[in-house]
C-alpha cells in the first residue's frame, strides 16, 4: 500500500484515477466495494513508501518561510515550499470532509513525505532541463482530452477535481509533469496489439461487469437514543412520503429528497449511484434489486433508519467489449508503464544525486509492513524480494486516505473482501 500526500502528487493520482478508473462502467461500484483506505499509486513520479510518523523527521514549526530544509545538487527545498503544499494538502482534506484537527494529527507524517515528493520533483526538473524536454499548451490540451475520453459514463472532469479540492492550474500542471516524464522515459502511445494482449489477459478481472443497479432513496434516520414513540413517529413520516410519491405521478422524488432525506445523498436528489450486490447492507439491497424501473418500494428498515427507496437503472452481467474500452486501454497501459519505469529510474537520480537535509529536516522512513493477505514478503511489506505490482487497475480512489463513512448511508455492513 502507498499513500502519496503531496499537492503534486495527489493531482497526479488524480490523473491516474482518469486514466484508468473508468476501464468498465462498474469501476465506481468497485472502488465503493473497497476499503476507503485503499489508494491508487501515481502513475509518474512517485509513489512513495507508506513511513511511520518520524520523531525528528516533523520540521520545527519555528523556522521561517525562507529557511531551508533540503538541498538536493543546487536547488533548495524551504519551509515556504513545504508549507504551500501542506497548504494545498489541506483543500482537498477539506473537501473530503477532514477536519483541521485532522490533518494536523497527520502532519508529522504528511511533512516528510511532502519534503520527499519535492526532493524527486527537482530531481526530476534537472533531467527535463537537462534533456530540453518541454511540454506546450497544446500538448497538454490534447493529454486532457483523452483523460476525458476514459470517463465513465456521467462523470464530469471539472466537477470531479472540484470536488476533489484540485485546481485547473494544478491539474494542467500535473498533465504536463506526467507528459515530459513519458517524454524522458521513452513511453509512446500502446500499439493495436499491445492494447489487445492487455484486454484478453485483464479480460476476467476488469472488463467482466457484475450485476448492477442504480438506485435512489430517502432516509429517515434513527438514532440510537430514539424510543419506540419517535421510531413511529419518523416511520409514519416515511410512509407519509412513500404515499405521496406512490398516489402523485407527479411527485418529484429528486425534490423530496432534497427537502426531507437524512442520508448525504440528499445533495444528489438521494441519487446512490451504481452499485453491485455485497455493497449496501442487506435489507436495503434485497429490495433494490428485487424493484422494477422507477418502482417505489414499500418502507425500509435498517440500522440507519427508515428507507423509501426507487431502483432507476438495472443493468444485467455483461463483458465489456476491446472496442468499448480502447481509450481506458490505451491510458490505463501508458500509465502501467510509467509506474514500472519511473521508480527505478528515480531512484537511480537519487543515489547520483548530493541531498542535504536540515534545520529538523530527514528523509521518510519506510514502515515494515507484514505479508498482506497471507501473501508473499516483498519490499513494500519489509523484505528484500522486488515486489511485483498487481495493484488492481480499477481502484480510482484518491491518495489522501478518506475515514470518513461512504455518503451513500446504506452500505454500512464492513466492506467485503475481494
Amino acid at each position: 500500500m502507498k499513500i502519496d500526500f503531496s499537492r503534486r502528487l495527489i493531482g497526479s493520482v488524480i490523473v491516474g484515477m482518469l486514466c484508468t478508473g473508468g476501464i468498465v462502467s462498474a469501476a465506481d461500484a468497485d472502488k465503493k466495494a473497497e476499503p476507503a483506505e485503499k489508494t491508487t499509486p501515481a502513475p509518474a513520479v512517485a509513489a512513495m513508501p507508506m513511513v511511520m510518523p518520524a520523531t525528528a523527521a516533523s520540521v520545527a514549526t519555528t523556522n521561517t518561510p525562507a529557511t531551508i530544509l533540503v538541498q538536493v545538487n543546487d536547488k533548495t527545498i524551504t519551509q515556504g515550499d513545504v508549507d504551500a503544499e501542506i497548504g494545498e494538502i489541506s483543500k482537498m482534506m477539506q473537501s473530503r470532509g477532514r477536519s483541521g484537527e485532522q490533518l494536523a494529527m497527520m502532519l508529522p507524517t504528511i511533512k516528510p513525505q511532502v519534503i520527499d515528493s519535492l526532493v524527486v520533483r527537482a530531481l526530476l526538473a534537472d533531467e527535463f532541463a537537462k534533456k530540453n524536454i518541454t511540454v506546450s499548451d497544446d500538448e497538454i490540451n490534447k493529454e486532457i482530452e483523452k483523460i476525458k475520453t476514459t470517463l465513465p459514463k456521467g462523470k464530469n472532469l471539472e466537477e470531479l477535481l472540484k470536488n476533489n479540492g484540485v485546481s485547473d492550474k494544478s491539474f494542467r500542471e500535473d498533465i504536463m509533469e506526467q507528459v515530459k516524464l513519458s517524454k524522458l522515459l521513452g513511453i509512446g502511445e500502446p500499439t493495436e496489439k499491445e492494447m489487445k494482449e492487455f484486454y484478453e489477459k485483464n479480460k476476467s478481472r476488469l472488463y467482466e461487469v457484475p450485476e448492477t443497479v442504480r438506485a435512489r432513496h430517502i432516509l429517515i434516520a434513527v438514532n440510537a437514543t430514539d424510543d419506540a414513540a419517535k421510531k413511529a413517529v419518523k416511520k409514519e413520516k416515511a410512509e407519509a412520503l412513500r404515499k405521496q410519491l406512490v398516489d402523485s405521478k407527479g411527485a418529484d422524488f429528486e425534490k423530496l429528497a432534497q427537502d426531507n432525506s437524512d442520508c448525504p445523498s440528499k445533495a444528489m436528489g438521494g441519487d446512490l449511484g451504481e452499485f453491485r450486490k455485497g455493497q449496501m447492507v442487506p435489507a436495503f439491497e434485497v429490495v433494490a434489486f428485487s424493484l422494477k424501473t422507477n418502482e417505489i418500494s414499500a418502507v425500509v428498515e435498517t440500522d440507519f433508519g427508515y428507507h423509501v427507496i426507487q431502483m432507476t437503472e438495472h443493468k444485467t452481467p455483461r463483458t465489456v467489449a476491446f472496442d468499448e474500452v480502447k481509450p481506458q486501454i490505451a491510458a490505463q497501459y501508458k500509465g502501467r508503464q510509467l509506474q514500472e519505469k519511473a521508480g527505478p529510474f528515480i531512484q537511480e537520480l537519487r543515489d547520483k544525486a548530493k541531498i542535504t537535509y536540515q534545520n529538523g529536516a530527514e528523509p521518510v522512513k519506510p514502515m515494515m509492513m507484514p505479508p498482506a493477505m497471507g501473501g508473499a514478503p516483498n519490499e513494500e511489506n519489509g523484505a528484500t524480494t522486488k515486489p511485483t505490482d498487481k495493484k488492481s487497475d480499477k481502484q480510482d480512489t484518491l491518495t489522501v486516505p478518506a475515514d470518513k463513512p461512504d455518503d451513500k448511508a446504506p452500505a454500512k455492513e464492513e466492506p467485503k473482501k475481494q
